[in-house]
């Protein structure tokens, strides 16, 4: 028999629990934020990673048109990460560009176990 796990939730945009015992999540299904409480004994928020970009010296992130995913984040500084998914749609590699945005200064190649967990990764400089 299947266990069903339950969690706390919402549906309004930017509502946040006011509660959460140590170990217990919450999902604001709403914007897509989870909610857990930290050692700090306050309720942390763990965001998307394109949110959490933005959120800094992100000036603009490109999405694939048919996958939704992230594919391009350049900084207010002008260097620039590009995303790269192989055919099941990991994440392969990752390029980092220089302040001209064109100039490829390391590569960041992702290694993954059977089951899609991943191992590992290398470095390799342009």
């Amino acid at each position: 028999m299947a266990n069903i796990i339950k969690l706390k939730k919402s549906a309004v945009e930017n509502r946040k629990p006011s509660t959460l015992e140590y170990g217990e999540i919450a999902l604001n299904y709403k914007d897509g934020n989870i909610y857990y409480k930290n050692s700090d004994d306050s309720i942390a928020e763990m965001k998307r990673l394109d949110t959490r970009l933005g959120e800094t010296d992100v000036s603009n992130m490109t999405y694939d048109p048919v996958t939704d995913d992230l594919t391009e984040v350049t900084y207010v500084t002008g260097n620039k990460i590009i995303l790269n998914y192989d055919v099941d749609g990991d994440l392969d590699y990752v390029q980092y560009f220089a302040i001209d945005g064109t100039t490829e200064l390391f590569q960041q190649n992702l290694s993954y176990d059977a089951n899609k967990n991943l191992i590992g990764t290398t470095w390799s400089a342009s």
